[in-house]
């Protein structure tokens, strides 16, 4: 099926919704819930050229508001390096299956998006 000018549109009304949307995410190894906010193109392109090493912590620190509480930060001892409360609170591999989910969700880990029809001839 071939796009139309319409679908163009429609998808056009999805992706300029600047709100981030929300899910919750089971956490095992804490017998509850995280509400993450799904990352949007900027978000994502602000991940890709950050200087931080663990790309993971910063996945999970930027969609999950609450590991941005100022209470939590400090009694952890993270002020000077906010982004490594997560690595405190939860298990390496929990923060490597969060993250992975929160881009796949978001629409980032999927390698599918996209596929070659036929080349078409002129």
């Amino acid at each position: 099926m071939l796009v139309t000018a319409e679908m163009l549109l429609e998808n056009s009304k999805k992706i300029n919704n600047d709100e981030r949307k929300k899910v919750k995410i089971y956490i095992k190894e804490l017998n509850g819930d995280l509400e993450c906010e799904l990352l949007n193109k900027e978000d994502y392109l602000d991940l890709l050229l950050s200087k931080e090493k663990d790309k993971d912590l910063e996945v999970i620190y930027n969609s999950c508001p609450i590991f941005r509480d100022d209470k939590l930060i400090e009694k952890l001892g993270c002020k000077s390096n906010p982004v490594s409360v997560v690595s405190k609170v939860l298990k390496d591999p929990t923060i490597y299956r969060l993250a992975d989910l929160i881009l796949v969700a978001s629409g980032y880990g999927e390698k599918d998006l996209v596929s070659l029809v036929e080349e078409t001839k002129n």
